[in-house]
Parts: C-alpha cells; sequence; structure tokens
C-alpha cells in the first residue's frame, strides 16, 4: 500500500483520536494505529533526528565494530520513553546490511495468553527461551525448507550433543526419524534456555550464512521481565552459555565453517535506566564474575536533547491536523487553532519546557506531550483565551500548565504517592515528608548542576549505601528510610516516572533490603565496640561497610526538577489542597455559604489552610529531631536543605529551609498574581481596590509565617516584604490605586 493510501485509510478510521496518535509506534501492536502505521509511514511522518541522535547511532556502530571480548555484551540503558525503542529499529534499519540483526522485543514473551480473565507472566528464564522458540516457529513460515533439514541434521549429530547439553541431547534423541511440526515444536516447547540458546546458534552455524558480518542480538525491553536476569544468576550462567556456545563453533564434529564466534557476535541489551540496567557495574564484581565482567562492555546512556523531542511533537501535531478533522476534535482546542498555539508557547518557553517539564518526566516526551494534550482539552486550565494569557503573563501562563501537569499526576500519575503528603494525623512529634527530606539529600550530594541531560549524566553522582543511611541517623530511622527509598525506586514497576535509581541490588519489594538492615545494625554495634577499644571490630566493621556501599543510590532528573521547581510551588499546594483550576484565572463572584467571595480568595484560603498546618508539623519535627544536631546556622549548611538558587544551577555552601523556600516562592506568586488580575480589572476602581486589599492582607499572612521561620534568613526575608506591604497599603491610602502593567 502506497504511503498516501495508508494516511487516506487513517483519516477513515473514526477511533483514532490524538492520543493514539501522538503515542503510536509501529514497534508495539498495542500503539500501532491498529497496523495502520508501518515503519515506512513512521520515518516519514513521525520520525525526526538531529546531530544528537546521529552520534549516537555513531557510537553503538563502534562499539559494534569493535573486535574485542570485553564489549560481548553492550547494555543500552536510558529513561523510559525517550526513544529506545526507535532508535534500535532505525538504527537496524539504516545497517541492515552491515550486519545480521536479530531483534527480540521482551514485551511480546513476557506475558503468557490470559488465564482466567488474568495475566500470567513466564517466570525466570522462560521469557528469553519464549524469544528463542518464537524465533523457530517463524522459521516455520519462511524457512519450512530450511527446518526440515536441520531437523535431519539434529538427528545425525545427536551424539555431539551430549558433551555440551544432557539436557538437549535427551530431547534430540527422543525425537521421531520423521520430521514433522509436532515433532520440531516438541523439541523446542519447555526446553531450558542454556538447550534453546544452544540450538538457536548451532541453527546459525549450520546455515552458513555469509559469516563475514558480525551477527547482533537484540533484547529490548529486557526490564519487562522480573526474573533471573536481573540477579546475579544470570551473570553466573550467561557468560557460562556463551562459553559452550563457543567452544561448539569450534568443534569440527559439528562440520561448520571456520569463524569466529568471540568477535563475530554481539549482544545488545535495551532497558530502562532502574536497578536493571546497572547489572552491566564492574565494581561489584565478585571473584565468582570474573567470567560476566571479561564479556561486558561500557554501558551506553541513551541522551537526546531537548531540540530533538520539539521537532518529534510539532511533527506528530502536523499529522494529527492532516488526517483528524476538526469537528472531530474538541472545539476549545482548534478554535483559532488552539492546539498548535498551545503547544507552540509551550515549546518556545525553554524554563516551562527544557528546565521543569522534559526532567520532570525523565526525559520520556511521548508521556509529557499526551499529558500536555490533556491538559489542553481541560477547559479549567486552558481556555480560548490561552494563548494571548500566554505571550501577556507568561510567569502566571507557566503557573497554569505547572498546576495541570501536578494536578493529572496526583491523580493518575507518579505523583500520587504525594497527593496526601500534607495531611498527615497532628502528633505531638510533628511531621516531615521522608521522600521529600531524602531527595533534597541527594540532590545536594550528587552535585546535580546541569539541566542538560548530557551534562547531568556525565556530572550525575553514585551515592553509596552505608553512607546514604548513616547521615540520617537521629533524623529518619533506618526502617523508614529503607521503606522510602524503596517506594521511590519500586514508582517503574506502575509505569510511572522513577525519582531515583539503584544499583548493583535487585530490588523487588519491601523487604529486598532486609539483610542490608540487620548488617547496618552489625556495624553500628561493631562501633560502639571498637569506641570502647575492641580493634577487631573495627577491620569487622570496615569490611561490612564496604560490602554496603557496593549499592549505589542515584537521583534522576525527574527528582531534581520536583524537588527544585514543583515541591515549592503554590499551585502544587493548590492540587493538593483540591483545587479544581489554576490561581491565574478571570475574576469571579461565587456564593459560599451565604457569603460572596472571589474565586481566587477561595484557592488561597484552601492553600495557607494546608500550608499552616503542615508547617506547624515541620516545625515539631525540627525542635525535636532536628534542632538538637544542628543549630539552624549550622542546619543550612548541610545537604539536608536544597541549595540550588540561580541559573547557574550550582549548589551553593548555604542552603534554605524548605518552610522558607515555599513561603517565599508563594508570595512571589500572590504578588505576580496582584499586579496581572488588578491590571485586568483596572477600569473598575473600586473593585481593584478591593481586589488589591484582600490579596495584600495575603501577602501579610504569609509575611507573618515567614517572620516565625527558623532559618537565619527568615527576618531578612520578613523586613523586605513588610517594607513592601506597607508601601502597596500607603499608595493604595494616599495616592489611590496604581494600576500596574503586567511584567
Amino acid at each position: 500500500m502506497k504511503m498516501e493510501e495508508q494516511i487516506e485509510k487513517i483519516k477513515l478510521e473514526n477511533w483514532i483520536t490524538p492520543t493514539d496518535i501522538l503515542k503510536a509506534t509501529p514497534f508495539d501492536k498495542e500503539k500501532d494505529l491498529n497496523r495502520l502505521l508501518n515503519e515506512e509511514l513512521f520515518y516519514k511522518e513521525f520520525h525526526y533526528e538531529n546531530n544528537n541522535s546521529k552520534q549516537a547511532k555513531i557510537e553503538l556502530l563502534n562499539e559494534l565494530n569493535s573486535p574485542d571480548w570485553t564489549n560481548r555484551i553492550i547494555f543500552l540503558n536510558g529513561f523510559a520513553g525517550i526513544g529506545k525503542t526507535t532508535f534500535i529499529n532505525h538504527f537496524i534499519n539504516e545497517n541492515k546490511f552491515k550486519f545480521r540483526h536479530y531483534y527480540f522485543d521482551i514485551n511480546e514473551y513476557s506475558i503468557v495468553r490470559e488465564v482466567d480473565n488474568e495475566k500470567k507472566y513466564l517466570d525466570n528464564e522462560r521469557t528469553i527461551s519464549e524469544c528463542f522458540r518464537q524465533f523457530f516457529i517463524k522459521q516455520f513460515d519462511t524457512h519450512l525448507i530450511s527446518i526440515k533439514l536441520f531437523y535431519i541434521y539434529l538427528l545425525r549429530k545427536k551424539n555431539t550433543f551430549h558433551t555440551y547439553s544432557v539436557n538437549l541431547y535427551s530431547k534430540i534423541n527422543s525425537l521421531s526419524p520423521e520430521y514433522s511440526f509436532n515433532n520440531f515444536t516438541n523439541l523446542i516447547d519447555e526446553t531450558d534456555l542454556e538447550s534453546i540458546l544452544i540450538l538457536f546458534f548451532v541453527y546459525i552455524f549450520w546455515l552458513k550464512e555469509d559469516q563475514s558480518r558480525k551477527y547482533i542480538l537484540y533484547f529490548d525491553n529486557l526490564d519487562e521481565i522480573q526474573n533471573d536476569y536481573l540477579s546475579e544468576h544470570f551473570k553466573e550462567y550467561f557468560p557460562k552459555y556463551l562459553v559452550t556456545i563457543n567452544k561448539i563453533s569450534r568443534d569440527s564434529s559439528f562440520e561448520f565453517i571456520n569463524f569466529n564466534f568471540v568477535s563475530n557476535y554481539k549482544f545488545v541489551f535495551c532497558l530502562r535506566d532502574a536497578n536493571h540496567s546497572q547489572m552491566h557495574s564492574k565494581r561489584t564484581i565478585q571473584k565468582s564474575d570474573y567470567l560476566w565482567a571479561s564479556i561486558i562492555g561500557k554501558p551506553m546512556k541513551l541522551y537526546f536533547d531537548s531540540d530533538l523531542y520539539k521537532n518529534i511533537i510539532i511533527k506528530r501535531l502536523n499529522f494529527i491536523a492532516k488526517v483528524i478533522p476538526k469537528e472531530k476534535l474538541n472545539e476549545t482546542l482548534y478554535e483559532q487553532n488552539q492546539t498548535r498555539l498551545f503547544f507552540t508557547s509551550i515549546l518556545e518557553d525553554d524554563e516551562i519546557f527544557e528546565k521543569i517539564s522534559l526532567p520532570l518526566y525523565n526525559y520520556d516526551q511521548r508521556k509529557l506531550i499526551i499529558n500536555l494534550y490533556q491538559i489542553a482539552e481541560n477547559k479549567n486550565i486552558i481556555d480560548k483565551y490561552f494563548t494571548k494569557f500566554y505571550k501577556e503573563q507568561q510567569f502566571g501562563a507557566r503557573g497554569s500548565i505547572l498546576f495541570g501537569l501536578i494536578d493529572y499526576n496526583m491523580k493518575k500519575g507518579f505523583l500520587k504517592k504525594f497527593s496526601k503528603v500534607f495531611i498527615p494525623p497532628d502528633t505531638p512529634n510533628g511531621y516531615c515528608d521522608a521522600r521529600r527530606l531524602i531527595l533534597t539529600f541527594l540532590s545536594n550530594q550528587s552535585n546535580y548542576a546541569s539541566y542538560n541531560h548530557s551534562n547531568e549524566y556525565i556530572k550525575e553522582i553514585e551515592i553509596d549505601f552505608f553512607d546514604f543511611i548513616y547521615s540520617f541517623r537521629g533524623i529518619i530511622s533506618v526502617e523508614t528510610l529503607i521503606k522510602t527509598i524503596t517506594e521511590l525506586f519500586l514508582d517503574y514497576q506502575e509505569g510511572f516516572t522513577h525519582f531515583i535509581t539503584i544499583s548493583n541490588k535487585f530490588v523487588l519489594n519491601n523487604s529486598s533490603f532486609d539483610s542490608e538492615v540487620d548488617l547496618y545494625k552489625k556495624i553500628i554495634e561493631l562501633n560502639t565496640k571498637y569506641v570502647e577499644g575492641d580493634e577487631n571490630s573495627g577491620i569487622q566493621m570496615c569490611e561490612l561497610r564496604e560490602k554496603l556501599n557496593t549499592i549505589k543510590i542515584k537521583i534522576n532528573p525527574a527528582a531534581f526538577s520536583f524537588i527544585r521547581h514543583v515541591v515549592i510551588h503554590f499551585e502544587y499546594f493548590s492540587s493538593i489542597s483540591e483545587n479544581n483550576e489554576p490561581l491565574f484565572k478571570p475574576l469571579q463572584k461565587i456564593e459560599v455559604n451565604g457569603e460572596m467571595k472571589f474565586n481566587f480568595e477561595l484557592k488561597v484560603e484552601k492553600v495557607l489552610l494546608i500550608v499552616r498546618r503542615y508547617f506547624s508539623l515541620i516545625n515539631k519535627f525540627y525542635a525535636l529531631r532536628i534542632k538538637p544536631q544542628y543549630a539552624p546556622e549550622q542546619y543550612v549548611t548541610t545537604k539536608f536543605v536544597f541549595k540550588y538558587f540561580s541559573d547557574d544551577n550550582i549548589a551553593r555552601s548555604n542552603g534554605m529551609f524548605y518552610t522558607l523556600r515555599v513561603l517565599t516562592a508563594h508570595y512571589s506568586y500572590l504578588l505576580k498574581f496582584r499586579s496581572w488580575i488588578i491590571s485586568n480589572n483596572s477600569d473598575n476602581h473600586n473593585l481593584a481596590d478591593e481586589i488589591d486589599k484582600i490579596i495584600t492582607n495575603y501577602l501579610a499572612e504569609y509575611n507573618n509565617l515567614i517572620k516565625d521561620d527558623s532559618d537565619p534568613k527568615a527576618l531578612d526575608f520578613y523586613d523586605t516584604f513588610k517594607s513592601e506591604i506597607d508601601n502597596l497599603r500607603k499608595e493604595r491610602k494616599s495616592k489611590g490605586l496604581k494600576y500596574l502593567k503586567n511584567d
């Protein structure tokens, strides 16, 4: 079918929505528009390349061409949704004649057909075995004669297999002399990984195809399976299988042509940047892992700059306009071409797109664009005047977009677990959200000094596990600490953006760190004995500490953006307060319990209610847990307070209490809102005067909270803001209202 015909066919499909197109890919059967989107159409209408993506392909090509044994396995990792599968398939398409490619998408094999309306997952090695089994099944359709001849060959060479795999020998020995489909499927069904891996390579060797080209086996979405490939067991058995296959390739009894298996066959493991991707780490190799260490190459982490994502988004929006009639879309979106204007505004605003939103989604541009589209369809957030508003009041427009992203993810996405963070029961011991404190510490400790994703990868620092836990002694219990980092990591299991990466440890559930907790407590006991003079305890303590420190923790872009931009924002608190729209909305009066109030009053009062309650709890926590260890002047120098404030993204020596960050951010946001809402109603002097009085009182209330804050800089802010508030009030009384222009 010609490409033009393909597009016309898509136009006729009434079920296809803009969201379907935004997430469409030909490499996923659930997202290929019911097979209407093939690779040819995808590369023309959806795909985009820039120098960044081209350089990544050159790097992979160099790795694959390398003759070294030490990069037999290449790890291609990156955050979910950044385009790893598209990258691999495009690389294969461009290099189809340079290599022989065998591509296996674990997504296709990790789930067995539904049983009793429930998905059943294959266990452990069986998922990878299923990849090779399906390979042979496909050969029945495409190379039936070869399969029949191979069947005869196996019977003839069955005794040779006994040396390498008793299980495979037994299965071949039990085969009927006559070929049949059932006989061959009996051979490949329920076969262990070693046997079917040997069978696969013997088949490839036996075909005697052009051995001058390298053979590349790709395992994509490898993290879809929760099995032994993630564990130390995989590091042990997989290299041994490769050694066995290498011996087979050199065994003259098989009558293969002479070739070099070591340099001609390579594996690409493609998986998300979670703890699974860290199985390549050589820093923790034990003596039993020497073989694993000898075959893995330098991991290749994929990252793409914002320019690539901007152009991908534009191409998808263009395709939506091409195939979906306007009458099928939400009328708000396409009135005056609102969708295009909305996205153009965002894509041209590096502050909201490049610095905040993309990192917040760990550069999952597909998930981000879908969420933005859903926000654009929400009339409570985006109306037909939004693009005009964006040009006139960019600060407020950014806040509205951020409200939309936060509110959506609080209800359905990766912030769900934060939605009730400010509603703990009142307690005399106070409360502090351990997640925020941990992510703040990791942000500072990691020296997360750049928004640029490529620079982030270079500069990011992994934190030693024991040292990380020990830093929180007396502040957060080890049990709470472990439970929290486990939950932060395991968000990936629900398809959410994950805030941290844990290296060199298989993390499956809240019990995964039980042995490490015991080790930590043992170290503390040994330290006590060492202080009392037991030198042997000191030696043992150092050994256990070194063992625990082989586990590493790293903060991801999403967490840094979250801690820097989101958790202090007025709209974050507004979403938690269950406001259904952002602050910057046209003025309305609403009757509440017989009293008329402005719409902004209701929003601000709900936010202030939560701020007062939560900060009361935080202050109690600080007085009981932190102040006994750190005076305020000391605490601002620790890694528990956020230290990134200016555009250079360099951590300062002194940070700011979280409470003060929130209060000053809200104050500034309300001050901007005051300017905007008064300007919009400047034709009515009495109304503008009433608005000004209400908002100025809110500013004063926030400033009173600032006065009581424990941060050493709080009084400086208080004095500055008090002077500003006094001037606003004097201005209104003595000169009449000064109508302010928007920034």
